[in-house]
């Protein structure tokens, strides 16, 4: 039970210390008098001392309007009601003269806590008036300090009031940020930058290579001398900072000007000023043109104002958050920070209190959104400090920006006991740069930032988009925009040839560049700690094992050589060159009209060469005569195609056949001259001798179509032949090569089986190129005639002479097939039994990216855009799927919706889509996952109104690698898909 109690009491007071808490005054309900309305006002003495540790910060704290005037009083209150057991206030100037105080209850009744009728001096330039009181049984939300002026020379100032319920002395603890090594020292900015005039609000672009700032009364400003004028001054290559130039106009003009925030790719300046008209506080724009700026244009926020006459603004890289310190009613006190965010219009919304986590009763001021996106650096005098304005770092919690972590100040010797205004950081948060010192003369400043004190990292990212073909750059509208962001979900544009963007950690970018008469190619940044794609593999296609290892990695070399021969298998064609012949029989057809139209055949060059080409003959005479008697009639009879002829004179044989042709093409004859036995059943026919120019009956009448038919079925008999007669002759040599380039040992048996192997191949690859001329049945035995036997030694000599060294490609390509595919089945033999005798378990080749540690990096992206012509090969690099299947991610759809508004654009183009995948796949895996991809791509594309008839699907397996295999990087650089204009339609 004593257990118990105690317990009980330890809880109460646990709770009574809990519920101890320090208030300080939180607005004036009442003022007798006051210096001036916004230094040395009433409201300076709201919140935390500020000027309280600095003599020279008199003006942030309460001075009433007359010196020794008698009495003065302030009434204030706070911002919760507590029992009070303690009272500070914080004095300045000529500390002593306080003579009474009141509490109020929660009725308004005032309660008597203090009385002094004969205040004194205290001697110093500032002290804490403190006084411990029983613990009141009211509830104390207002309090009213009277001063006797005139019992104290001089100002008499209070800088802040406090009350607690706790009798603990009251003391301001800053809420430090702790580091855990030693802050470097600050660094003045040199001579090119500083001068005897003030310099303020320091800008550094986030590459870190230009510093804008204002400065304010120099002989070169545009406007009068109080007004600030844009200045600026750039990193040179050495490490230091030029010498400082006034922008000019139109960024400068008679008005207040200052930057802003400046684009990562420095191409745009966001100002303060309406360049315009006359609005206050506004927010203008202006983008580079060459190397002049153009006029400034203002920026629509829903229900701006601010009624304070100093303001801040902030822009964040993407151009889409909008922060301003600025005094509105709805507001805590002085200036709060505010939120805009950037509509699908271009305009802005209205201005969104962040809240009491960060805004104070006294001013905020000076915000700086950092890279990331989520940590602001702002300067407040209502946040306890080191006197005047600290600077105080903060990160978002989510996306309602409402939501923040404590406030934290930067400490020595960031923060010093003078106003520390206006700090800026680049992507790489390496250095701050800020503006400190009298308000009079500013100066600018930069230190080394502590780990603890830089935001989150980023990659700063550059794009530069080139022509495919020149390599030139091109000009292009560059889209940013979260990965598988669908429609008017844009991050920004920017507009030129080479940008910069910005990717916070945690997030994904697409990117992609829009240029007339290009695809809109596109890429993006993975900066967030989860895969976007996971890469395909053959399950337990890979081991652990080092020696499994090399001969997978050797088994894939020999699989992708082998596919890439197999493809070539069939690109020559050995049907001697169709397109030459088809102009060879042009040539003949050309030559036997010349014969119809009686032209003197010996003068003939070309039938002449022809006929001797043949060893054919004709008769000057004999033909003459014909052609009086005879007319060209089609063939009837048939010979038997085994049956040779005899073996009469040659020339008599030709001359006869030569005789045939001519009267086929002699249109003078007499129609009633018809061979007899033209008409007759099929017989045999042998060749009687005769001489040239004896005139006998005809079996036989050919035409031209005859003539090339023959042709044709003798190639399609003699190239066989002639394959074997250059196997014969250089398959021993050919073998005696690739057996040493592929260091193969081989058996006897097996030996002869690759052998085999390659001679069959040989033949079966002419079987298939002759499939599409083989004539039929009934057109052999027609052809079949004593040209055929005349023609072929002549003709295979031809042959051999045009066609040898094609064979010769064949036989060495089938040679290296074969004893690859040899080679292969020993590896795989090797892999059987090397896995069966490994002790360690099989692995995926699923290779997992190592973890990634948080850092600044700059990553430069050369996009190449890519032509629109018949035959372009362009990347879709924002498609993507899951491991080992055709089914597309969500983050895929965007580019897949771009793919198709291009087609609706360009409506005569037609295209392929083709998929592949990395090297880490079994080809018979990689040739299935790729179609069925493909085919996924084309189907959502035709099932969102592309006609079907303007794209087909095709997939490639791991054929076509652009990167090695042998990295994590390149087989995600491999495993992708692509789009291929087959067609433009005129």
């Amino acid at each position: 039970m004593k257990y118990f109690w105690f317990i009980c009491l330890l809880a109460c007071s646990l709770h009574s210390l809990n519920a101890q808490k320090t208030l300080w005054a939180d607005a004036v309900i009442n003022v007798s008098s006051e210096y001036q309305k916004e230094y040395y006002s009433a409201e300076q003495a709201l919140g935390v001392p500020n000027g309280f540790f600095n003599p020279s910060l008199d003006y942030m704290a309460w001075t009433p309007a007359q010196k020794s005037s008698g009495t003065e009083h302030l009434h204030v209150s706070f911002k919760k009601s507590i029992n009070v057991q303690q009272i500070a206030i914080y004095q300045m100037g000529n500390p002593g003269a306080i003579s009474k105080i009141w509490l109020f209850d929660l009725n308004g009744k005032k309660h008597k806590v203090y009385e002094n009728d004969n205040p004194k001096a205290d001697n110093k330039s500032r002290a804490v008036f403190r006084k411990r009181i029983p613990k009141t049984s009211f509830k104390v939300k207002e309090l009213k300090v009277e001063l006797s002026t005139k019992a104290i020379a001089g100002a008499n100032q209070i800088d802040a009031i406090a009350i607690s319920s706790a009798p603990t002395e009251i003391n301001l603890k800053k809420n430090e940020l702790a580091y855990n090594s030693p802050v470097g020292q600050v660094e003045k900015l040199g001579a090119t930058i500083n001068s005897n005039y003030a310099e303020r609000m320091p800008l550094i672009s986030p590459d870190g290579k230009a510093l804008y700032f204002a400065r304010k009364k120099h002989p070169q400003n545009i406007g009068t001398t109080d007004k600030d004028d844009i200045w600026v001054s750039y990193l040179s290559r050495d490490g230091s900072w030029s010498k400082a130039l006034n922008v000019g106009a139109p960024l400068n003009n008679e008005n207040h000007n200052f930057v802003l925030a400046i684009d990562p790719s420095g191409k745009k300046l966001y100002l303060a000023n309406d360049y315009k008209g006359n609005k206050k506080d506004a927010i203008s724009v202006s983008q580079q043109q060459g190397r002049s700026w153009k006029t400034p244009v203002r920026l629509d926020i829903e229900d701006h104002y601010n009624d304070s006459k100093f303001v801040n603004y902030h822009l964040s890289n993407d151009g889409n958050i909008l922060l301003m310190a600025v005094q509105r009613e709805e507001g805590f006190g002085d200036r709060d920070i505010y939120v805009s965010f950037k509509s699908k219009n271009n305009n802005w919304s209205k201005p969104k209190n962040i809240g009491s986590k960060i805004n104070t009763v006294a001013s905020e001021n000076a915000v700086f959104l950092a890279s990331d996106n989520k940590t602001i650096y702002f300067s407040s005098n209502g946040h306890a400090g080191y006197g005047g304005f600290d600077i105080f770092i903060s990160q978002r919690l989510d996306e309602s920006w409402q939501k923040w972590s404590e406030p934290k100040n930067l400490g020595r010797p960031i923060n010093s006991e003078y106003n520390d205004l206006s700090f800026s950081i680049p992507a790489s948060g390496d250095y701050a740069y800020f503006s400190a010192g009298s308000i009079d003369n500013t100066d600018l400043y930069r230190i080394k930032l502590p780990k603890e004190a830089k935001p989150e990292p980023v990659t700063l990212l550059s794009t530069r988009f080139v022509d495919a073909e020149t390599g030139k750059p091109v000009k292009a509208e560059v889209v940013f925009e979260e990965l598988g962001a669908r429609k008017n979900n844009k991050k920004t544009k920017d507009n030129g040839k080479d940008t910069k963007y910005v990717v916070p950690t945690g997030e994904d970018i697409s990117f992609y560049a829009e240029a007339e008469g290009y695809f809109p190619v596109s890429d993006h940044i993975n900066n967030s700690y989860s895969e976007i794609e996971e890469l395909d593999y053959d399950n337990d296609s890979y081991s652990t094992n080092e020696e499994l290892r090399k001969l997978q990695s050797k088994l894939e070399g020999l699989q992708g050589d082998i596919q890439k021969l197999n493809q070539e298998r069939r690109k020559t064609n050995l049907l001697i060159k169709k397109q030459d012949r088809k102009e060879e029989k042009n040539t003949y057809k050309e030559v036997f009209k010349n014969v119809e139209k009686e032209e003197p055949r010996e003068e003939n060059e070309e039938l002449l060469a022809l006929m001797k080409k043949y060893n054919i003959h004709y008769n000057k005479e004999s033909t003459a005569s014909k052609r009086k008697t005879q007319q060209p009639s089609k063939l009837k009879k048939k010979s038997n195609p085994t049956k040779k002829p005899s073996s009469k004179n040659s020339s008599t044989a030709l001359a006869e056949m030569q005789k045939k042709y001519n009267k086929h093409y002699n249109k003078d004859v007499d129609d009633s001259a018809e061979v007899a036995t033209s008409n007759s059943e099929e017989v045999e026919e042998e060749i009687q001798e005769t001489t040239p120019g004896t005139e006998q009956s005809e079996s036989y009448e050919y035409t031209v179509e005859d003539f090339e038919k023959v042709r044709e079925e003798l190639i399609k008999e003699l190239v066989p032949q002639i394959k074997m007669d250059v196997y014969d002759e250089y398959y021993d040599q050919i073998k005696k090569e690739v057996r040493k380039e592929l260091e193969l040992e081989l058996k006897n048996d097996e030996m002869a089986v690759v052998e085999e192997k390659v001679k069959t191949q040989m033949l079966d690859n002419w079987e298939e190129e002759v499939q599409e001329v083989t004539l039929s049945e009934e057109e052999k035995e027609q052809i079949q005639t004593e040209l055929w036997f005349q023609m072929q030694d002549q003709l295979k000599e031809e042959l051999k002479d045009e066609i040898s060294d094609d064979i010769r490609e064949e036989l060495e390509r089938e040679t290296i097939i074969a004893f690859k595919e040899k080679e292969q089945e020993l590896i795989q033999q090797k892999i059987e039994k090397e896995i069966v005798e490994s002790p360690k378990p099989k692995a995926t080749m699923e290779e997992k990216p190592k973890e990634k540690v948080p850092s600044f990096e700059e990553l430069e992206k050369s996009i190449k855009l890519v032509p629109l012509k018949v035959g372009a090969v362009i990347p879709m690099n924002n498609i993507f799927f899951d491991a080992n299947q055709a089914s597309l991610k969500n983050a895929s759809y965007a580019e897949l919706d771009r793919v198709i508004n291009f087609l609706f654009k360009n409506e005569k183009i037609v295209v392929e889509i083709g998929g592949h995948t990395n090297g880490w796949c079994s080809h018979e895996f990689a040739s299935e996952l790729s179609r069925d991809r493909a085919e996924e791509v084309m189907n959502y594309i035709i099932e969102n109104g592309i006609n079907e008839s303007r794209i087909q699907s095709r997939g490639y397996g791991k054929t076509k690698p652009i990167a090695t295999n042998d990295t994590l990087q390149g087989r995600k650089q491999n495993q992708r898909v692509e789009l291929k204009i087959l067609e433009i339609i005129d």
